[in-house]
């Protein structure tokens, strides 16, 4: 069975700021359908988040440095309004209010705009229905983030290929 990746799921951010300590690229194999190593890095530095508290600004995240490499399980820990989810929010692109200022990079590129469209991340309290397999949930989020170009047989096969890297198949 040949196996597919999405064309519209590889992150695309670039910038004409290419720091000098990340300089690895992302990438996947056409050929195969495999989904390949990835050498680059998310990674992030001097991240702020300040907001209005009344008249008064607050700094929510101070100065935060970190990085994530793609296929290794990450711990963001802390103790309770530490500002973990804060701080994924931020990173996500997902903060509608406050001033986000630092470094966000992909691969050595600032984010762009394509950047929330292309990542995803499960909520402290997100919403899934019970009744729904993991391959449901997978294709339900393919179907919505993927380009609506993308063939139907194209998101499904990129899912069944996600279940086989987790080792899922059975679920």
């Amino acid at each position: 069975k040949k196996k597919t990746v999405a064309k519209q799921d590889i992150e695309t951010g670039s910038s004409d700021e290419k720091p000098e300590f990340l300089k690895d690229e992302a990438g996947s194999s056409e050929e195969s359908g495999r989904i390949l190593e990835s050498k680059g890095v998310f990674h992030w530095r001097d991240v702020t988040y300040d907001i209005k508290v009344g008249k008064k600004p607050k700094r929510i995240l101070d100065h935060i440095d970190g990085w994530v490499k793609p296929g290794t399980l990450t711990a963001l820990m802390g103790v309770s309004g530490a500002g973990k989810t804060t701080l994924l929010d931020v990173l996500a692109n997902r903060v509608t209010i406050g001033v986000v200022t630092g470094s966000i990079m992909v691969n050595g590129n600032l984010r762009d705009q394509s950047f929330q469209r292309f990542t995803g991340y499960a909520q402290q309290q997100d919403v899934h229905l019970v009744t729904a397999t993991v391959r449901e949930a997978l294709r339900f989020s393919a179907y919505l983030r993927q380009d609506a170009s993308v063939p139907k047989k194209e998101k499904d096969d990129y899912v069944e290929e996600i279940i086989s890297i987790l080792e899922m198949d059975q679920y």
